[in-house]
């Protein structure tokens, strides 16, 4: 009990001797408080920045790149002797792929399904060969697909297999002829010879001249019989013009679009901080 006396009492002291030094040398005790101040503060705000840095970059890498994308493509060709050959029998992948590769790749949080080739392309008298993408509206998540006026196709018009198409800058150019790109908005263009509507043009890249004459239009692969959603094509009379493409051995995921359509492919991203 008598320590604990003792050890008070030299506390008690000590604070008073420094409360009397403080108050004999203002000045160095307000520039010594202030430099304690400001050095908690420098160091409070350099990891405040560095931790604010690293959530930004770590969202921008999520968002923008494709290091939690898992790509899934059939082998449509190969070399031999040094020549491209192209491979027959080759695997369509379906909306039934996408979904088990959602369900079965660990961390995915959303996919796309793509079905690209060639299609003809025109409006009025003008005429293009175009680099044609159907897919799922989620595909713009997955690409750095700059819209510069108007939309991209939405999930709706995916399920409803909406008449819309999106073009490039350099596509819509060419079917404008002198007139502004943009101008094509709206307007319905002719697609593998079936109308569709232009709700989008993309913009140019910032880089350099746009590679292809590219489109985008919903993936046409959900019909529906007696209330119940089926994939692939209806069945169609004898007299159809449009007959159905894109087997997956038995079942079909694109109609109307001639046999230009090969090349499908389903795209994973994984959820962003994947793996915990």
């Amino acid at each position: 009990m008598r320590s604990l006396n003792l050890n008070a009492a030299a506390l008690i002291e000590s604070a008073r001797v420094g409360a009397d030094s403080l108050r004999t040398n203002p000045t160095r005790t307000t520039l010594s408080t202030t430099g304690v101040i400001i050095g908690v503060a420098a160091l409070v705000a350099a990891f405040s920045i560095t931790d604010g840095v690293d959530l930004w970059a770590r969202a921008l890498i999520a968002r923008e790149s494709s290091v939690q994308d898992v790509a899934i493509t059939p082998r449509t060709s190969t070399v031999v002797a040094g020549r491209t050959v192209p491979v027959s029998g080759y695997p369509i992948l379906t909306t039934e792929d996408a979904e088990r590769a959602k369900n079965e790749v660990p961390g995915v949080a959303q996919y796309a399904l793509t079905l690209t080739g060639s299609a003809p392309v025109e409006f009025g008298d003008r005429r293009a060969t175009a680099l044609l993408t159907l897919s799922t509206a989620s595909l713009a998540d997955f690409t750095s697909i700059d819209v510069l006026a108007g939309r991209f196709f939405t999930p709706s018009e995916v399920l409803h297999s909406a008449p819309v198409i999106v073009l490039g800058h350099r596509l819509a150019e060419e079917l404008a002829g002198g007139r502004d790109a943009l101008w094509l908005i709206g307007r319905a263009i002719k697609v593998s010879g079936r109308r569709r509507e232009v709700v989008g043009v993309l913009a140019p890249p910032q880089v350099g001249p746009e590679p292809d004459l590219a489109a985008f239009a919903p993936l046409r692969g959900v019909w529906r019989s007696s209330g119940t959603a089926r994939y692939g094509c209806p069945r169609r009379s004898a007299a159809s013009r449009s007959p159905p493409l894109a087997y997956s051995r038995a079942r079909p995921i694109a109609c109307g679009w001639g046999r230009a359509l090969s090349a499908s492919g389903v795209t994973t991203r994984r959820r962003p901080g994947w793996p915990p």
